[in-house]
């Protein structure tokens, strides 16, 4: 059993420094999620673009300042 367990910590130590040195160029990495959809509320060029259009219609309104 004394014998198994030097075999065992180098062999971890190892794949310890193999998996680090695999992180290290970019091995192993997962492709980039594309971006997650926006809610429009969330979105600041459809607020900006909604600002606008309430905007535009004050503007045309009769009988406002």
């Amino acid at each position: 059993m004394l014998r198994v367990l030097p075999v065992l910590i180098i062999l971890a130590t190892l794949i310890y420094l193999l998996v680090r040195f695999m992180q290290s160029r970019g091995g192993g990495t997962a492709p980039p999620r594309p971006p997650r959809p926006v809610a429009p509320d969330d979105d600041p060029t459809f607020l900006r673009d909604l600002d606008e259009q309430m905007w535009r219609e004050r503007r045309k309104e009769p009988g406002t300042d």
